[in-house]
């Protein structure tokens, strides 16, 4: 029986690192420029992908219309 860890590494990471969209376009959540993003988002993304074991992939956008 997979365990809750490889159950959501497959179900959000099926093909190796978690991506995660990047909005940009939203200073209360995200800082830093599309080469080197910084603020919650990213932590968040970071500390989901180190929890699954996984790299991640952050893919920025500048409007969440974009993503």
């Amino acid at each position: 029986m997979p365990t809750t860890s490889e159950t959501l590494r497959a179900d959000l990471c099926p093909t190796g690192p978690l991506r995660a969209v990047i909005n940009l376009g939203n200073p209360v959540l995200v800082q830093g420029t599309p080469q080197q993003p910084t603020g919650v988002t990213v932590d968040i993304a970071r500390e989901i992908a180190a929890r699954l074991g996984v790299d991640v992939e952050l893919l920025p956008v500048t409007a969440a219309r974009d993503a």
